[in-house]
């Protein structure tokens, strides 16, 4: 029996689903036998295809997120599977609820984030990497654009809803591999970018001459 849990929200229905996976990626039979986590986003998941089955399909791109932790069995991998279904639980719960939640926002690229960080040797502090990497996708598309010099958002709008990027090299690569972030949470990692989405959204910093 595989290691499988489904999150609830309220009577709303599922929110998630939270899988142990061994080396390739399937199932584990038990916790003692994976070596690593899955968490689906199980509204994006249906969103992205209204025919998928979370019991015999694999999930459609971007809407899960995979780790691998190695030596099944060891206190170090359950521990770390565990903890990983917990803390991408707790960002997608803060995306999609509470007053200011979005049910419909797939916290995936958040999660992809948290990961990128930690992997770096960087333990974000409380609500770093949250709130800062919610964006909307049209006014990054054309952040991107104004930062460039150009007048034409759509390619970019197309890269921010398709593409995974390397987060050390920053080149284009597939959505499972490892450190991968959303082209989204990559953009804005450039300050210049930064701060057009900034101007976009309203939220830019006091101008340097008001100080």
């Amino acid at each position: 029996m595989s290691e499988t849990t489904t999150t609830s929200v309220k009577a709303r229905g599922p929110a998630s689903v939270r899988i142990a996976i061994d080396a390739n990626g399937n199932p584990a039979e038990s916790m003692s036998s994976a070596t690593g986590a899955r968490f689906i986003h199980l509204i994006s998941a249906l969103k992205a295809n209204p025919k998928w089955n979370k019991e015999t399909d694999s999930p459609p791109a971007g809407t899960f997120v995979d780790i691998q932790f190695g030596n099944a069995g060891s206190p170090a991998t359950m521990y770390g599977i565990f903890g990983f279904q917990t803390k991408s639980g707790n960002i997608a719960n803060t995306i999609n609820n509470g007053d200011k939640g979005d049910r419909e926002a797939n916290p995936i690229p958040q999660i992809e984030e948290f990961i990128a960080k930690v992997e770096s040797g960087e333990w974000p502090d409380k609500g770093e990497g949250l709130g800062g990497v919610r964006y909307d996708k049209d006014m990054l598309a054309q952040a991107i654009a104004n930062a460039k010099g150009e007048s034409n958002s759509a390619p970019y709008r197309a890269k921010i809803e398709n593409d995974k990027v390397d987060s050390v090299k920053g080149h284009v690569v597939s959505g499972d591999t490892k450190g991968a972030i959303s082209y989204g949470a990559f953009a804005l990692r450039n300050v210049k970018v930064k701060a057009e989405y900034e101007k976009l959204a309203g939220t830019e910093a006091a101008p340097l001459d008001v100080l």
